[in-house]
């Protein structure tokens, strides 16, 4: 973990004090998606939203690189604009554009189509942004209107992409405020799906000027078949049916999956174990491991639990057995019930791999990806059809990215192997492949696809709701490793036993903070209410719904929850504040965190907090949302606190202790 968090910080200071090489960076990049044919294997996305990132992240200043952006888009939109002027109709022929005729034909179209709108549109749309400014200078576009409305989109097109970034940069920045393995969990899977969506959108602009070609083959040999069934399917493969390129697509993804898949499976049955590539993966993510990490991940991982799942499945069977689209609705309840049968014969075929882990987790393949696959992909096809292409490329990227986020978190989790995830997307990749053929020659005309998509989306949002209202902390509990509990007598624990316990607070890289000065034996009812006598307000325990008052950036000190601090890995059990009586802006924090000892005696146990108290300001963060800035009390804050507790006519003060020259104050409430 030290080793990931060393990198990225380095990574962004080093990017910090030489701005110079990102700027350059940036300005390569703008430039090289804006020239003809470079934009289509060039990542702009990546690096542009990964600099407006730095941007939010206060490394780098948002003026250069706006400009630097600006500057590269607009002058490689002109260089490719005046080289189809000077060229004219001979920059067809030239390498690399003849490579790439059918990409040429439809600019030529589009722009034929939109005129000036389409250096404005186009510049927005993958494939053809690669080709419009050539186009337009070879139709010989006016220069002046041209450059004009390529400066206005240029700029509009940067800040579109430097926006986002900045905006997650912030949030990344306020998450490694409460957790540094949190954000690079989270980099880690922003960079999946950012990555991935880049290299399908790479294969994506390779393969399109060869579809029309490969379809209009498969299409004619369909259809002459002597069976109509085949020669239907035939029909709704061709080039000139607009869902064509969604079953062609999805064909050529089910037979990589039936090759990848035999050579996964063929791999776990003949060694019979998991590989090394998995083994790195697992103790990579267990590294990543953190309170707030876990919670993010596993309300994720639980979007993926069956009975949510079943709930959005529910939805387009009703729906499409009430259009009397019976095919359909059966396909998918097929489907479901083929992904509970690979399920139940895999976890016969294959044992479990995992060490240490209930029977259900690290099974071949993942339950959650797989269900989830299967589920949102048959959903995803049936709501896709008659939608315009790039609203399918859209729907289907937003699905996909669901799952894959789901597999996600089960590595994160420690609950699969990458086996087991990867397993799952390719048999889920398989089924609804399927799906979409078997489906292919029913109509959809009125089905309604938005209309069914809006109410799946609704039924997932409320049955995701309630699985995490009412099962989010028996799940969290569940990926929680094992406590073991130490016992003692109250005179044993005087004697000694209260040495074992840790004497600072350990947070979330290892390192120890501020001191535990008091140790707490009893319940933690009797503490608030000692506390509360004292003017302390007790808080909840923190949850996300905290993070609306963090948003905003003039919000006083006694509105907002103490940061969620922890102590080994776990959560503290009890929060309380009070304001400080010489600074209304600020307030002292108290919190209780269970140690592993509990107090035996009288056929009763009590458990042992451990108490550390520190001081809390209230901050602006570059304007936008205020976490309080924080430091351990002083030892004067810390003895007032003591004396105040030794007040309480209802607590008892055992005898004090002395470790490394510092003082142990052991207290209980009185019997």
């Amino acid at each position: 973990m030290d080793y990931f968090s060393t990198f990225i910080s380095n990574l962004m200071n080093g990017l910090s004090a030489h701005p110079i090489w990102a700027w350059i960076l940036i300005f390569g990049v703008s430039l090289g998606e804006a020239l003809l044919i470079i934009g289509l294997f060039m990542p702009s996305t990546v690096v542009l939203v990964g600099a407006g990132t730095l941007v939010g992240a206060g490394k780098l200043e948002f003026w250069p690189v706006l400009a630097a952006t600006v500057t590269g888009c607009v002058l490689g939109d002109q260089l490719s604009y005046f080289a189809g002027r000077w060229y004219g109709e001979r920059l067809k022929t030239m390498w690399p554009l003849n490579r790439f005729p059918a990409l040429l034909d439809k600019g030529e179209d589009y722009v034929r189509k939109h005129g000036g709108k389409s250096i404005a549109i186009g510049r927005f749309i993958p494939g053809i942004k690669a080709v419009v400014p050539g186009v337009a200078g070879m139709f010989g576009m006016n220069q002046v209107f041209f450059t004009l409305v390529n400066v206005i989109s240029g700029t509009i097109w940067a800040v579109a992409h430097i926006l986002p970034g900045i905006l997650l940069g912030q949030a990344l920045t306020f998450a490694s405020d409460l957790s540094g393995r949190l954000l690079v969990a989270l980099l880690v899977l922003i960079g999946v799906l950012t990555i991935g969506g880049w290299f399908v959108r790479l294969i994506a602009s390779l393969v399109d000027p060869h579809r029309h070609t490969v379809q209009r083959y498969f299409a004619r040999l369909a259809q002459s078949s002597r069976f109509a069934s085949v020669r239907r399917f035939g029909d709704v493969l061709s080039p000139e049916n607009p869902n064509s390129i969604l079953l062609a697509l999805g064909i050529l993804a089910g037979l990589l999956a039936v090759v990848a898949l035999i050579d996964l499976i063929s791999g776990l049955i003949i060694h019979h174990a998991v590989g090394n590539f998995d083994r790195s993966l697992l103790n990579f993510f267990a590294e990543l491991r953190s309170v707030p990490g876990d919670e993010v991940f596993l309300r994720l991982s639980m979007l993926g639990d069956e009975r949510v799942l079943y709930w959005v499945a529910a939805v387009p069977i009703i729906w499409l057995a009430f259009q009397r689209k019976w095919r359909a609705a059966w396909s998918i309840i097929v489907a479901i019930a083929v992904t509970k049968l690979i399920l139940i014969v895999f976890s016969f075929a294959l044992a479990p791999q995992g060490l240490n882990v209930d029977t259900m987790d690290f099974r071949f393949p993942s339950a959650h990806v797989l269900l989830a696959g299967t589920i949102f992909g048959s959903l995803g096809i049936c709501c896709a059809r008659g939608l315009s292409r790039w609203s399918q490329a859209l729907l289907i990227s937003c699905f996909a990215m669901l799952v894959v986020a789901i597999g996600f978190t089960r590595l994160y989790l420690g609950v699969s192997w990458f086996s087991d995830v990867f397993g799952g997307i390719l048999i889920a990749s398989i089924i609804v492949v399927m799906v979409s053929i078997a489906i292919s020659t029913v109509s959809f005309t009125r089905v309604r696809p938005l209309w069914l998509l809006s109410t799946a989306m609704a039924v997932f949002v409320i049955a995701a709701g309630f699985n995490l209202s009412y099962n989010f902390d028996k799940e969290l509990e569940h990926y929680q490793p094992l406590n073991r509990f130490v016992s003692y007598s109250q005179s044993d624990f005087l004697d000694g036993g209260w040495m074992k316990l840790p004497g600072q607070r350990i947070n979330l890289i290892g390192h120890a903070t501020d001191d535990f000065a008091v140790q707490w034996i009893g319940s933690l009812p009797a503490l608030e209410d000692a506390l509360s006598a004292q003017n302390y307000k007790v808080w909840g325990r923190w949850g996300w719904h905290d993070l609306l008052a963090y948003l905003n950036e003039h919000a006083k000190i006694a509105d907002i929850a103490p940061r969620p601090l922890v102590h080994a890995g776990l959560r503290a059990k009890m929060t309380a504040t009070l304001i400080s009586p010489d600074a209304p802006d600020q307030r002292f924090v108290l919190r209780a965190f269970q140690s592993n000892v509990v107090i035996g005696g009288n056929g009763a146990s009590q458990p042992v907090y451990l108490l550390t108290l520190r001081q809390e300001a209230a901050h602006n963060n570059l304007g936008l949302y205020s976490l309080p800035a924080d430091h351990p009390a002083s030892p004067e804050d810390l003895a007032k606190l003591v004396t105040a507790l030794r007040s309480n006519p209802n607590v008892e003060t055992l005898p004090v202790q002395q470790a490394n020259g510092s003082q142990i104050v052991i207290m209980k409430p009185k019997s």
